[in-house]
């Protein structure tokens, strides 16, 4: 009887650790779900802003957590002291705010009006402003287009994103990895372009809106024949020169040495010397300028605006702070009015 009791109780015993183990697992699969809520690049910013907070407490010697408002007031100032801008160092707190908010730790509320005159006055103090990337157009894309060794397979890849970048007003994201070590998935390959008669269909599985697989969107690009800029044709030079597999990255490129893959830093480098070559000033421009200066060009030749908003991916007005209105363009207003 006494050891029936015995073996009772140690098998409660093993249920119970058992059930505590499965509930620890739980609860780390519980917080791992809702940190993948968040990109990878805004977990790593997250990452890289929590340690900020954490150096800043170590060295004024302060508690971290939970998060006092006195605290989180002298952490606005002290970064205050090497940001430009206000916004940087609002995404410095809001990272802070996510991680609490995440973790169950106590945070204090950022809409009092304390934090807003804090911010005024730090924007009234630095006074400064955002310096945007300058767009690229169609004139500076010809002046490269010189430049370009058409019997350089990097030369040719290099040139397709360029173009292929300007026209589908593509964040440098969605072309380019930052690595050579990239999310496959999240990347172009080679069986995400379709090829029709009059255009070139690309297709895109990952973008900053689309981020969880719910739709795929499909952009595409007119073909105009014996035109430097068609896509269709760019692209067609580039698969001729630079045969690789259908789940290659779409920009890569084949040497002697065997296949590669072009990162953001080696296209954002080739394009400022291609610019610095041309006599423009290469370092206003970068990744960005492709968004920025396709959108702004479709503008310009009067594309209405709803389409330069699906065009671009665009789920908010957000497309017009990347519009750099000329200054004829801009002359049209008094123009209209005084006519």
């Amino acid at each position: 009887m006494t050891s029936g009791k015995g073996f009772l109780h140690s098998t409660l015993m093993c249920l119970t650790l058992s059930v505590v183990g499965t509930l620890d697992r739980l609860r780390d699969e519980l917080q791992w779900s809702r940190f993948n809520a968040l990109a990878g690049s805004t977990r790593r910013n997250i990452l890289t802003q929590l340690k900020s907070y954490l150096l800043f407490c170590l060295y004024f010697g302060l508690i971290p957590f939970p998060v006092e408002e006195d605290t989180s007031f002298l952490y606005i100032q002290f970064l205050a002291r090497s940001f430009k801008s206000v916004s940087s160092i609002k995404n410095y707190l809001y990272g802070l705010q996510t991680y609490c908010t995440l973790n169950g730790i106590r945070f204090p509320d950022t809409s009092s009006a304390l934090y807003r005159y804090q911010f005024k006055g730090i924007a009234r103090q630095l006074a400064h402003a955002p310096v945007r990337a300058a767009p690229l157009s169609p004139s500076i894309l010809l002046a490269i287009h010189k430049l370009i060794d058409f019997k350089d397979p990097l030369h040719v890849s290099m040139w397709a994103v360029l173009v292929v970048g300007f026209f589908l007003f593509a964040r440098i994201g969605n072309l380019l990895p930052k690595s050579k070590n990239y999310d496959v998935s999240k990347q172009l390959n080679r069986s995400d372009v379709r090829v029709a008669r009059d255009c070139v269909i690309f297709i895109l599985k990952y973008t900053k809106t689309i981020q969880y697989g719910e739709r795929v969107l499909q952009v595409p690009l007119y073909h105009s024949p014996g035109n430097p800029l068609c896509p269709k044709t760019c692209m067609l030079k580039m698969v001729k020169m630079s045969p690789v597999g259908p789940l290659d990255h779409l920009f890569s490129y084949r040497t002697v040495s065997g296949i590669f893959v072009i990162t953001q830093p080696q296209f954002v480098k080739f394009l400022r010397s291609m610019l610095q070559k041309c006599g423009y000033n290469h370092k206003k421009f970068s990744g960005h300028s492709l968004r920025r200066g396709g959108a702004t060009w479709a503008f310009t030749k009067g594309v209405p605006t709803e389409m330069l908003k699906e065009h671009g991916d665009w789920k908010s007005d957000a497309y017009l702070l990347y519009l750099e209105f000329s200054l004829s363009k801009k002359l049209e207003t008094t123009k209209l009015m005084l006519s």
